[in-house]
């Protein structure tokens, strides 16, 4: 890392610029794509070993009734553990766009983007209600019970 102080004259301030070297900057690169997608890859890959293991059980103890039936069965019962890791990459998404916009700004006047980008970050964990409870149907029955006894 090297840091250098340049004298802007035009708006009567000094920036402190940063120049990282390309193996930190390719490495920055890695590692926000890593974060972004090896999550999503493990939450994808566990999903579809619960429904392809449920259905596989439940197809060897009840011989009526096929894999195949039981494989769409076990999908459409859990369908929100497939919805869940696409939720939060739509919702991730903007935060690793904003982290690739490197650059300095050059007024106060564009500080509302990185500024935005920070609070965008935050979104993927306060949308954990609406992401993991919400789709899933027994998450909701046990959450409408928890308010109903809370109330009485």
């Amino acid at each position: 890392m090297y840091r250098r102080l340049i004298d802007d004259e035009e708006e009567q301030r000094t920036w402190c610029v940063t120049n990282y070297s390309p193996s930190v900057g390719i490495f920055d690169v890695a590692i926000n794509i890593f974060h972004f997608c090896i999550p999503f890859a493990m939450n994808c890959i566990s999903a579809l070993v619960i429904i392809y293991n449920t259905a596989y059980i439940r197809a060897k103890s009840q011989e009526k009734i096929s894999f195949k039936q039981n494989l769409y069965k076990q999908i459409a019962v859990n369908k929100h553990l497939l919805i869940s890791p696409f939720l939060l990459i739509i919702l991730a998404l903007p935060r690793l766009i904003i982290s690739f916009l490197s650059g300095c700004m050059k007024s106060v006047n564009d500080s509302w983007f990185y500024l935005m980008g920070h609070f965008i970050s935050f979104i993927p964990s306060m949308m954990t209600f609406a992401v993991f409870v919400l789709p899933s149907d027994m998450y909701k029955k046990e959450f409408k019970q928890f308010i109903r006894n809370l109330y009485h």
